[in-house]
């Protein structure tokens, strides 16, 4: 997988643009102590870093594949980010995001096959490993669903949404129907 790009940032004093340090261990790291909205705020600087292609043509691919997602058009999301996959394999949210149109569109398998992969190469990533949880949900499998929000809660102890869905797994684990 190809390194982040550096983030920049303007020095107020000199006006001097320089090199933004952190490093994405750095960020993890901070966002498993971080409570909102200091969490939300580090989540979004991680996830701008991984939307970070480096390339034009395929900024506009993940634009046109995320306008499919949000008008309900799966089969053109899955197009788009294939493609994107195709001209770089090694851009990780493209598969992330073409799990998320696979599971919208019924394809569980798919979409568990895309987030392994992202977790193979980036076991950090929060956004895999909740979607993986709520793949394992979606066919049945409440351990497993619960083991993969877990891990993205420990990543990302304030996403709410992992928590949420985890707490709606719970009542199942212990036998208690729902």
């Amino acid at each position: 997988m190809a390194a982040a790009p550096a983030a920049y940032a303007q020095d107020a004093s000199t006006g001097a643009v320089t090199e933004d340090a952190e490093s994405m261990e750095s960020l993890l790291a901070r966002l498993s102590t971080a409570e909102d909205p200091e969490a939300a705020t580090i989540a979004s600087d991680i996830r701008a870093r991984w939307a970070d292609s480096g390339s034009a043509t395929l900024d506009l691919l993940m634009r046109r594949a995320q306008a499919a997602l949000d008008a309900g058009e799966n089969d053109l999301a899955v197009w788009h980010l294939s493609t994107v996959i195709d001209y770089d394999p090694d851009f990780m949210l493209a598969y992330t995001r073409r799990a998320q149109a696979f599971l919208r569109s019924g394809q569980a398998g798919q979409a568990a096959a895309d987030l392994g992969y992202v977790l193979q190469h980036m076991p950090e990533n929060f956004d895999a490993l909740r979607l993986l949880g709520l793949t394992f949900d979606i066919i049945g499998d409440t351990e497993a669903a619960r083991v993969a929000l877990r891990r993205a809660l420990d990543v990302y102890p304030a996403m709410t949404n992992a928590r949420e869905a985890l707490e709606r797994l719970e009542p199942t684990l212990d036998g208690t129907a729902i």
